[in-house]
């Protein structure tokens, strides 16, 4: 409902090292484009991606504030990583190029 927190959790595996100064992004998109950010260090800003050692499992909680007056329907998580400007390559079947979408949460009143 707007004006409460959206509440999800983002499971991560380490396949790989990830190079330092990369970020995770966590994008809520609304059908008009408006997104809300949602961007921290995965759990609960305990942990740089670069910490990451392959093999490592982590359970990431997200809350994402929805403003009072947001519009009634659909927001589709998105995530990925960044540096900069950057936006690391993804692939898979949710793969957006640059990001995944996860999951989507119905905005109510």
């Amino acid at each position: 409902m707007p004006g409460t927190d959206a509440e999800f959790s983002l499971y991560l595996h380490g396949l790989a090292e990830v190079p330092a100064g990369w970020r995770l992004f966590t994008h809520l998109t609304a059908r008009s484009g408006q997104f809300l950010n949602g961007d921290h260090d995965p759990v609960e800003n305990l942990v740089s991606l670069s910490d990451f050692s392959p093999g490592l499992y982590a359970r990431d909680r997200v809350a994402v504030r929805v403003p009072a007056n947001w519009p009634e329907g659909p927001l589709t998580v998105e995530v990925g990583l960044w540096r900069g400007r950057e936006r690391a390559k993804t692939s898979g079947p949710h793969s957006l190029g640059d990001q995944v979408r996860v999951t989507t949460i119905e905005v109510q009143r």
